[in-house]
């Protein structure tokens, strides 16, 4: 009945919250943000807020950064949807302070390859090609406070850019790991029961600027006047 009662217990408790504004459906910018270029941790989904730790805790969730065991460096390259030709690049260094405080570096870059240039009176292309470059940087600090509670913040960097369109902006992170402590009686190991809240992408709005967003239009009563 007691075994009963813990899997219960923490099956209530792993569940996932999302937020957002359904308003700003298709307005949204920077959405690489969203995509975990760690090879290990990538397979785990949203399931390693609670229970990732080291360096690519970055990523899932800060808090997980203090149990960083002294130095750890990560390159990872992975393949994004496996036929498309994209893969992302993510460099990472994580460095123990002393005091129960990390320091993580993390960057993160993707590798598109080259896209031809379609326009509206050239749909087949054949004019040449252009290449997006996406680009984050993640600074972030975290420590442990007890055995068991951890947390950390952390400010990242992006920049994505076509030929003619570019946008930069910068977010922070948060997060908190928390390991239960039960009673060494029961059967269940102390360490399997976690709890993580994760905060991701808070920040201003980012605008993109570039002559790509420009329209040039024809004055239907001269042929000699193009608005822009």
């Amino acid at each position: 009945m007691r075994k009963i009662i813990v899997l219960t217990t923490i099956l209530s408790i792993s569940t996932i919250l999302f937020a957002g504004n359904p308003d700003r459906i298709g307005q949204a910018g920077a959405t690489q943000l969203n995509i975990n270029g760690w090879g290990r941790s990538s397979g785990w989904g949203w399931a390693a807020v609670s229970s990732v730790s080291g360096l690519e805790s970055i990523y899932n969730n800060i808090g997980g950064l203090a149990y960083t065991p002294q130095t750890e460096v990560i390159f990872s390259r992975t393949a994004w949807l496996m036929g498309s030709d994209i893969n992302i690049n993510t460099f990472g260094f994580a460095q123990d302070l002393g005091g129960n405080g990390v320091l993580g570096v993390g960057i993160m870059s993707y590798d598109i390859g080259d896209i031809p240039i379609t326009t509206t009176a050239q749909p087949d292309g054949g004019i040449g090609t252009y290449k997006p470059r996406f680009t984050n940087i993640n600074i972030a600090y975290s420590k442990r406070f007890t055995e068991s509670i951890s947390g950390g913040i952390g400010l990242k960097v992006f920049s994505e850019s076509i030929t003619n369109a570019k946008a930069q902006g910068v977010g922070i992170d948060a997060g908190i790991q928390y390991i239960a402590t039960l009673d060494k009686k029961q059967k269940v190991k102390t360490n399997d029961v976690k709890f993580g809240i994760s905060l991701k992408n808070i920040g201003p709005d980012a605008e993109y600027s570039g002559d790509g967003l420009a329209i040039k239009l024809q004055d239907p009563e001269d042929d000699n006047k193009v608005y822009t």
